[in-house]
């Protein structure tokens, strides 16, 4: 199976390859840009870069898959890369061990973490990886391309790990309490950071420009956390599905809809969106103060993403 995600409508596509019996295969993946995609076989996935228009081969050596990532003493060559983006190919997947958070290390440490002392690690980890990177780069010959790709993908993680702060929070107090995955509400409050916290985001012109699309779902799992931030939709429901008045733009007359009370969570203040254009306002005054995010290429995908 091969996965494609569309950073448009965030969406993966699924193309489902048949194997020949001399364990060949091949398939057309339409692209829109240069990209990432997930290869799942044999219960191993892999990332292969892409780019519309080239044809890309693969000869896949399944016994260098036998040792775990964080075993690896050493890069190893798992593939052969054949056509117009090899050397790419062949450049990442010989820095793809260059990659040092570690989920399950951080479910122990984090509820004795503030969001600070968890963002400076995360920080700290993106450094070392910078450096080994560094190093790498001086004993290797690697492509400009693949440098470029590598670099923001060592940033975006970082940040998406960082803005994942309240989730792997939830996660590791659920699972030192025993808390069933089917129980929604816990007695854990999320944290809302002020704009002083992003300005990692502030900080990287390049989240605000098209070149990012080229580092793959690094780019596409950090647009959806930025989209979806706490300190976004700071809000709450106070009360669901009661009628009130609006003045319809189009229309140019009132009409009644059903709604529901939305309360700030920072001021605690009740907000009255007489229109949806209000609330679109709110959400974007707050892209702006927090990452300095405004009518650029970032906004202009989470605002697509929202229409599908």
């Amino acid at each position: 199976m091969v996965y494609a995600n569309n950073i448009i409508t965030h969406k993966q596509n699924s193309h489902l390859i048949a194997i020949e019996p001399d364990g060949s295969f091949s398939c057309q993946i339409p692209l829109i840009h240069p990209q990432d995609v997930l290869v799942r076989i044999l219960k191993i996935n892999k990332s292969v870069y892409l780019e519309p228009g080239e044809t890309t081969f693969e000869f896949i050596d399944f016994s260098k898959y036998a040792t775990p990532r964080k075993f690896r003493k050493k890069q190893e060559q798992k593939s052969l890369f054949m056509g117009g983006v090899a050397k790419i190919n062949s450049d990442l997947l010989a820095m793809d061990s260059i990659s040092y958070f570690d989920y399950y290390k951080i479910q122990k440490k984090i509820l004795n973490m503030t969001g600070d002392t968890y963002k400076a690690y995360c920080l700290e980890i993106m450094n070392k990886e910078n450096k080994v990177l560094e190093n790498f780069t001086q004993n290797n010959q690697v492509s400009k391309k693949a440098l470029q790709i590598k670099k923001m993908q060592i940033q975006y993680n970082a940040y998406t790990n960082i803005l994942s702060f309240n989730r792997y929070r939830n996660q590791a107090y659920c699972k030192k309490h025993k808390i069933p995955r089917n129980q929604r509400e816990i007695p854990l409050k999320e944290k809302i950071f002020k704009p002083t916290f992003y300005d990692f985001i502030k900080n990287n012109p390049n989240i605000k420009k098209p070149i990012s699309v080229v580092s793959g779902n690094a780019y596409n799992r950090l647009i959806n956390k930025l989209r979806f931030s706490k300190s976004i939709r700071r809000y709450s429901i106070e009360k669901k599905q009661h009628e009130v008045v609006v003045f319809d733009s189009i229309t140019k007359k009132n009409k009644t809809i059903n709604a529901s009370v939305l309360k700030d969570l920072v001021t605690g203040k009740i907000l009255n969106f007489k229109t949806f254009d209000d609330f679109q306002k709110f959400i974007s005054d707050n892209f702006k103060n927090c990452y300095n995010l405004q009518d650029d290429f970032a906004t202009e995908i989470m605002f697509a993403q929202s229409k599908f």
